[in-house]
């Protein structure tokens, strides 16, 4: 046996290499075999973006995936930081989580004459600030419901909650978030220069009877894409007024001006 064929047989019993002239692809321990997708494919789910100005930094990220392959069985995601990033040590100011679980349902064709193309039934969400212990804690859950419609030109959606298990230093959050929201998007309006474009409002009244806009909150969010190849990001421009745009702050009034990207 001379040393090319024993040199052969080595590999083969380490790498399990095929004897047929042909190379295999080198995968890394991370990396997925070609005809192996993952699990659960995860989409955007709220708005994504990085946004400075006055008078802090807000930076969101989210995302949905459906858990069970033929029932539209969804875990979603969202997470928001209000970032003060200028100050001395740049911290951190609040981070919220906001997990939850909801049922989508896909109205029949003689069900959307009502005006709603689809359902969201919110089985459970979470949201607090992870400072658990202390009295800048904030916590609450909600099981909800949001009607969702639209065009190539508009889109709007309409969630309502029943809130519930709020820590001791969140019994307010209803006076200040509400217990309904109302989105509002218009779409291609800027003209052929921009590939995608939206202009959101965004609504949560608050007060003792939660029909008080002013003592909740009002957002109003442009996002605009150049219509130029390389850019993978867009242009976002941001106007927030009232109370509850993070938990901490729930019961302060704040006015921001921002400007960023989008993803």
């Amino acid at each position: 046996m001379n040393l090319m064929i024993l040199l052969r047989l080595v590999m083969t019993s380490c790498f399990g290499a095929a004897q047929t002239g042909t190379s295999t692809p080198s995968l890394s321990p991370f990396s997925q075999a070609p005809d192996s997708p993952a699990l659960v494919q995860l989409q955007q789910f709220k708005p994504i973006y990085f946004l400075m100005g006055t008078p802090d930094t807000k930076v969101q990220f989210s995302f949905k995936g459906q858990l069970v392959r033929t029932v539209p069985f969804y875990f979603a995601y969202t997470q928001l930081m209000m970032w003060d990033l200028f100050k001395s040590g740049a911290p951190i100011r609040d981070v919220n989580f906001n997990p939850e679980l909801f049922y989508r349902l896909y109205l029949e064709n003689h069900l959307k004459s009502i005006g709603v193309q689809l359902i969201d039934l919110g089985l459970f969400e979470h949201e607090s600030n992870g400072k658990g212990g202390t009295s800048a804690e904030r916590s609450w859950n909600r099981t909800s419901i949001t009607l969702k419609s639209g065009t190539n030109y508009f889109r709007w959606s309409f969630k309502i909650w029943y809130p519930y298990a709020f820590n001791p230093n969140s019994q307010n959050l209803p006076q200040y978030r509400g217990i309904w929201e109302l989105n509002l998007s218009l779409l291609r309006f800027l003209g052929p220069f921009f590939e995608t474009h939206e202009l959101a409002f965004r609504l949560y009244p608050g007060g003792v009877t939660f029909n008080n806009p002013f003592l909740g909150g009002q957002e109003v969010t442009l996002t605009a894409q150049l219509a130029l190849k390389p850019l993978m990001t867009s242009l976002v421009i941001q106007i927030f007024h009232g109370y509850g745009e993070n938990l901490l702050n729930e019961n302060d009034e704040r006015f921001a001006l921002r400007v960023g990207i989008g993803f």
